[in-house]
């Protein structure tokens, strides 16, 4: 999901968020940060691979991977790591909200993320039977109708 995204439906999100729980105040603003920022680690992954430092650089790093399957099955083949994306982060914003307050509104930052970044997988890939046949396409590109 592109950076654009992830702001405009995280802005709702800790809007909505602050809604429900007026007193947070301006600590609303920490899920939305959160809810964009764990995407530094794609930039890492970036500058790690193509040794330049530039944010333009990054992000059309992805774009041109997101364009071309061949290229995004090779670079997927490389593991790349997004440190801010796996289990042991989430676990340790887990421990640490029990704690502290911040911990807490990051980690709902983080798994509204991690939830938009599911549902992209689910829309992009066919990770579920019932999507897969409800999206079928023939060779044109057309949906598929049964015919009775």
């Amino acid at each position: 999901m592109r950076p654009l995204a992830h702001l405009i439906l995280g802005a709702i999100f800790s809007y909505i968020v602050y809604l429900i729980f007026p007193e947070l105040g301006l600590k609303a603003f920490i899920i939305l940060a959160s809810t964009v920022l764990i995407d530094v680690d794609h930039y890492f992954v970036a500058v790690m691979t193509t040794g330049k430092f530039s944010i333009p650089s990054a992000y059309f790093y992805f774009v041109e991977t997101l364009n071309n399957k061949k290229l995004h099955n090779e670079r997927r083949l490389n593991y790349e790591l997004y440190i801010f994306h796996t289990i042991e982060f989430y676990l340790f914003l887990l421990v640490f909200s029990f704690s502290y307050e911040t911990a807490l509104l990051v980690l709902g930052g983080v798994s509204f993320h991690l939830f938009l970044d599911c549902f992209n997988k689910i829309r992009k890939e066919k990770l579920s039977v019932i999507h897969h046949h409800l999206t079928k396409r023939n060779e044109n590109g057309k949906r598929r109708i049964r015919k009775k």
